[in-house]
């Protein structure tokens, strides 16, 4: 049924919202801070690599070898990086104190989010960015619906469902 997807899909973006960041936030525990931008662009590169080949991949599996072995291939990788967690142990997290004044280090405050909003509004350019941006993230965004679209209008088979998956 219907809201079962929309429950799913908020359940993906919730935890894709808290994903990212965590693994950012885990980098400079784990390298020297002279290493960091390096580790930064490796992130960056395999992050941006398994966008675009894993949806690759699926269509190829999908179409030779079936559905549930795409789903396979994607629990043992999960299974793959919590393996490499669980080994890698506790990482010391460097914690930041809150401060008052200037260049403070604290948690926002509304105060400071009106503030950025006035500021937003006050420069047409970023405003223009940020709104262009939210209308094509909120509307656009048709990663669950790209199978209806892939088989029902662009009328393609598995192989070219991966290709148009990948193509984001």
């Amino acid at each position: 049924q219907i809201w079962h997807i929309y429950l799913l899909t908020g359940i993906q973006a919730a935890a894709i919202a808290f994903d990212l960041p965590a693994r950012q936030s885990l980098v400079p525990n784990l390298v020297p801070r002279a290493d960091l931008p390096s580790a930064f662009s490796l992130q960056s590169i395999a992050y941006n690599t398994g966008a675009i080949l894993g949806p690759m991949i699926s269509g190829l599996v999908i179409a030779s070898a079936g559905l549930n072995m795409v789903y396979l291939f994607n629990a043992f990788s999960f299974g793959a990086v919590l393996l490499a967690l669980v080994l890698m142990g506790p990482v010391s997290q460097a914690v930041m104190t809150p401060q008052s004044g200037p260049g403070r280090a604290s948690f926002i405050r509304w105060s400071d989010i009106r503030d950025g909003i006035r500021f937003t509004a006050r420069q047409p350019i970023i405003l223009g960015s940020m709104v262009l941006d939210f209308l094509a993230t909120f509307f656009s965004s048709a990663n669950t619906l790209l199978p209806f679209v892939a088989v029902d209008i662009l009328h393609v088979n598995e192989v070219g469902y991966g290709w148009l998956a990948s193509a984001q």
